[in-house]
C-alpha cells in the first residue's frame, strides 16, 4: 500500500528507514541541562522530551519556557512532546482534563514539532484532540503501550488501524513479549500493517531484552522510528543511540 511520508524540518519519516529518536527523562531543570549537554555530538535524528519524568507538572507558561529551552539546544532536530501516563508505563497522571491541557499547551508553545497522544487515554475525545493539535501545527503520534503482555495479532492490528482512522499522523504500538514467539507475532503484525493497511508511517516494538531485534527491523518491517538512549532509557530494551546508529548502518549495507 502506498504510504504518505511525514516531513518535519529536514527529516523524512516513513521512507523505509528508521529515524533514531533519543528520549530525555530529566527529573528537574538541572538534569534537563545535563541531558541536553549529553545530546551534543551523539547520534539521533529527533528528540523526545518525556515530560512525565519531570518532578512537578508545569503550568502552561513554565511548560512553554521549558520546551523553548530544549528547542534552542537541539538545533534542527525535530522535538516530540510525550506525557506518558502510568497506565501506559509512564509516571504521569492518568488522563483527564489535565492530560489534554498539557498536550495542547505543548503544541501551542510552537517549540515542539510532534505530540504523542495515547489511544486509550484520549479515548472518546481522541479525534477532537487530534484535530485541535493539528490546528496548532503539531504532527500527532498515536500510541498504545502494553507493559504486561503481547496482545493477539487481531488486537494489535486493530489498535494500529484505529489510530490511523482517527487521523493520527504516525501510529505506534509497543508490547511486552513473554517469549520469542511473542516477538515473532509482533513482527508479523508489523509486516501485515505495512503491506496491507498502513497509509502513513508506523512504529512497532517489542520491549525488553527479548524484543531488541524489533528495534532494528527496518529492512523487514519498515519501522519508521526507533528509540535509542543517550543517558537513561525511557523504556526497557532501548539501545544506546550511537550503537543503534552503527547497527542500522550495518543492516543497510
Amino acid at each position: 500500500m502506498k504510504k504518505q511520508e511525514v516531513h518535519i524540518r529536514n527529516l523524512h519519516i516513513g521512507n523505509g528507514r528508521s529515524c533514531i529518536c533519543v528520549p530525555i527523562t530529566a527529573r528537574d531543570l538541572q538534569e534537563l541541562d545535563i541531558s541536553l549537554d549529553a545530546l551534543e555530538g551523539h547520534a539521533g535524528d529527533m528528540v523526545e522530551w518525556r515530560a512525565d519524568f519531570f518532578e512537578e507538572i508545569p503550568d502552561r507558561e513554565t511548560l512553554a519556557d521549558l520546551l523553548k529551552r530544549i528547542r534552542r539546544r537541539i538545533g534542527a532536530r525535530p522535538l516530540l512532546f510525550t506525557y506518558r501516563t502510568r497506565k501506559e508505563g509512564g509516571r504521569g497522571i492518568d488522563g483527564g482534563p489535565r492530560y489534554r491541557e498539557l498536550l495542547l499547551g505543548a503544541a501551542a508553545s510552537q517549540a515542539v514539532d510532534m505530540v504523542d497522544v495515547e489511544l486509550f487515554t484520549a479515548a472518546g475525545n481522541a479525534q477532537v484532540l487530534v484535530g485541535e493539535l493539528h490546528l496548532l501545527g503539531a504532527v500527532v503520534i498515536g500510541s498504545s503501550h502494553d507493559f504486561e503482555k503481547t496482545p493477539s495479532e487481531e488486537e494489535m492490528l486493530s489498535r494500529l488501524c484505529t489510530m490511523q482512522d482517527l487521523g493520527m499522523d504516525i501510529t505506534k504500538l509497543a508490547v511486552m513479549p513473554k517469549d520469542r514467539l511473542d516477538v515473532l507475532r509482533l513482527l508479523s503484525v508489523a509486516v501485515k500493517m505495512e503491506e496491507q493497511y498502513a497509509d502513513r508511517p508506523c512504529v512497532t516494538m517489542a520491549m525488553g531484552p527479548l524484543g531488541v531485534l524489533s528495534r532494528v527491523s527496518e529492512s523487514l518491517t519498515g519501522n519508521a522510528i526507533t528509540f535509542g538512549t543517550c543517558l537513561e532509557a525511557s523504556a526497557p530494551g532501548q539501545i544506546p543511540a550511537d550503537r543503534l546508529e552503527k547497527i542500522l548502518e550495518w543492516v543497510r549495507a
